[in-house]
């Protein structure tokens, strides 16, 4: 690796990792998603695009 650059987002910039975060504390179950978000996180994800 030849360069590096680390840039700080707060949670209220990067809702989908926060609301991703909060669901596996919740979870009792182990969940894995190949290629599609739960759906109920799909608006917070292009909540985060816009």
């Amino acid at each position: 690796m030849q360069f590096c650059n680390f840039i700080h987002t707060c949670r209220g910039g990067n809702r989908l990792a926060h609301s991703l975060a909060k669901r596996v504390v919740l979870a009792a179950d182990t969940d894995v998603w190949l290629e599609e978000l739960p759906q109920d996180l799909v608006n917070v994800f292009q909540f985060d695009l816009s």
